[in-house]
């Protein structure tokens, strides 16, 4: 699978910008379960909620 270039991923955000619903409140914590072949890290938040973080789609994690 070939990676989107930042200049075209971020041409896509515009052409379909949207809230991510199921996205974690800022400041929710998780553990990391995986990090796949792709780079997107899954984890298991604090919430309950299952959802990988897409660092190449703009998502932002820190560790703590």
């Amino acid at each position: 699978m070939k990676q989107l270039s930042k200049k075209d991923l971020e041409h896509l955000q515009g052409m379909f910008p949207m809230n991510d619903i199921q996205a974690p409140p800022v400041g929710t914590c998780g553990t990391v379960q995986y990090v796949d072949a792709l780079g997107d890290i899954g984890i298991l938040w604090d919430n309950g909620s299952r959802l990988s973080i897409v660092l190449e789609a703009g998502d932002q994690i820190r560790r703590v």
